[in-house]
């Protein structure tokens, strides 16, 4: 509870003065110390460059800031103090650790690289509230149950201070976008052998239910006018199915960060979510040529009113969280005049 008062301190003044996850290093801060997403540890050239691993953005603006700031990493340097979570790492492990910190867009968790004579050990992925805490469970619980699918080892999983982390080992390759048919392999993997009328669907029995506990009036409204007449396959659903969510390595695909699992998902939902990222976030597109371009990708006579669910699987999700939701907003009425 202290860690989290001293947290919400700290986001409050926009300050990283008493920030809890360092070594005693030097750090390049990123992209500014008011506003800081990274803190990259660059005492020596092969910290650096492993440090700098941590740091993959997708958009060409800070792909190119990365670059500048590698070779430029005199600007904006910090030194760090070891922090009682890294001293408790390295009790742990009997290692003495490097760290390189990222900080979540939510502020929910933070991911920290651990180096060890110059080579990386592993990513902890720590909770720093409530809201991390469930996430991280839950991306423990999908973790373990897509063994058989994904390559992604747990080196441990713990609790520091009321906080739930887990260390994995580091997966070596790159993001960036992916052939259509790579990403329906791996969507392939995570279907099941089971399926349900629409009303009968569990995912679909949960989108229902909230609406109803959430008193969203007008959104069930909208559901009710659903009719999807075909069964809908069960399926592990990743939850944030987007191109910085897939790793590339060695002609193979690795999916991570399944903070928003959901066991028992509906098929079209992680593709949707991947199409509509893409055109909302990278290519800009309009209201109406993003619904263009996600329903598509649906492979469905229903494509239009599985776009609609979706939709108000993300009205419940960001309600839930306080997020706007003016986009869905905007999306559900232009295709309510499709249907």
């Amino acid at each position: 509870m202290i860690l989290l008062m001293r947290l919400k301190l700290l986001y409050a003044r926009n300050s990283m003065n008493d920030f809890n996850f360092f070594s005693h290093n030097k750090y390049i801060v990123l992209p500014t110390h008011q506003n800081p997403k990274v803190y990259l540890a660059i005492d020596n050239k092969n910290i650096k460059k492993n440090s700098f691993k941590l740091y993959n953005p997708f958009s060409l603006k800070a792909k190119i800031l990365k670059k500048i700031a590698f070779y430029f990493s005199y600007f904006n340097v910090v030194q760090k103090n070891r922090s009682s979570f890294l001293a408790y790492l390295e009790l742990k492990f009997n290692k003495q650790f490097v760290a390189s910190t990222y900080i979540a867009t939510d502020k929910d968790k933070i991911i920290v690289q651990l180096q060890v004579d110059c080579c990386i050990f592993g990513y902890v992925k720590i909770a720093i509230s409530d809201t991390g805490n469930k996430r991280i469970q839950n991306e423990i619980f999908a973790i373990e149950t897509l063994r058989h699918v994904n390559n992604i080892e747990i080196i441990t999983k713990d609790i520091f201070e009321g906080f739930v982390f887990f260390i994995t080992k580091e997966i070596n390759g790159h993001i960036d976008f992916i052939e259509e048919d790579e990403i329906m392999r791996l969507l392939e993997k995570l279907k099941r052998d089971k399926y349900y009328v629409f009303t009968e669907h569990p995912r679909v029995k949960e989108i229902f239910e909230a609406l109803q506990t959430l008193k969203l009036e007008k959104y069930l409204t909208i559901f009710n006018r659903l009719t999807i007449n075909e069964e809908l396959r069960l399926v592990y659903e990743h939850g944030d199915f987007t191109p910085w969510n897939i790793m590339s390595q060695n002609d193979q695909y690795i999916m991570f960060d399944f903070e928003y699992f959901v066991q028992n998902g509906i098929e079209y939902f992680d593709l949707i979510k991947y199409n509509y990222q893409i055109a909302d976030l990278i290519d800009k597109c309009s209201n109406l040529d993003l619904i263009d371009r996600v329903i598509k990708n649906i492979d469905s006579e229903n494509n239009i009113e599985i776009f609609i669910l979706y939709l108000l699987k993300e009205i419940v999700s960001k309600v839930h969280e306080g997020k706007d939701i003016s986009k869905e907003d905007a999306l559900l009425a232009i295709l309510e005049q499709k249907i």
